[in-house]
């Protein structure tokens, strides 16, 4: 992953409801940690679509977090899957609108 000007995209998949939340860039690569002042005002929930840019995590430079976060886009639901013995295991995403 790099800290370029390209705007990359994802899918918000954790926010605590005040202060940060994780995303899922489409690109294979990690989650991203992104804090709300890389908002800029604008409010996002769990599934919402957005931009972005990384760079490297202030706390952990040996990591990225994304930066520059633009909601918009389409908005995808989770279904939560579960393995044999009834563990949580992966999840499956749904397209809702564009």
């Amino acid at each position: 992953m790099t800290n370029d000007d390209e705007p990359q995209h994802g899918t918000v998949t954790f926010w605590n409801g005040h202060s940060y939340g994780f995303l899922r860039p489409d690109a294979p690569s990690p989650n991203l940690f992104f804090h709300v002042t890389e908002l800029n005002g604008q409010r996002v929930k769990h599934g919402d679509r957005v931009s972005f840019q990384t760079a490297p995590d202030k706390r952990n430079p040996a990591k990225f977090c994304a930066v520059a976060v633009q909601v918009g886009g389409a908005t995808v639901e989770f279904e939560p899957r579960v393995d044999r013995q009834g563990r949580p295991c992966a999840k499956t995403v749904k397209l809702i609108a564009e």
